[in-house]
């Protein structure tokens, strides 16, 4: 796993953060760990990678806080490991 760049979501700068959505309109939305947050390896140039933890308790989705512009709200699928 890449580690090396988080230029993009730099813990402090709030420039890039990562919500838990909180399901309602007024709910507070829960911000998650950025792991890495910079180029994605191997595509072209200008894609940016963003990778972040899953919470085991998110019902509602997950939305990606740029300079404060929200994108719609994504749900990520896991399964248990076994």
């Amino acid at each position: 796993m890449a580690t090396a760049a988080n230029q993009f979501c730099t813990p402090g700068l709030l420039f890039c953060v990562v919500f838990e959505n909180g399901g309602l309109p007024d709910a507070t939305n829960t911000p998650v760990t950025v792991t890495y947050s910079g180029a994605a390896p191997d595509l072209v140039n200008g894609v940016v990678q963003v990778n972040f933890q899953v919470s085991a308790s998110a019902q509602f989705g997950y939305f990606l806080s740029v300079n404060g512009i929200d994108s719609t709200v994504f749900t990520i699928y896991t399964a248990p490991s076994q």
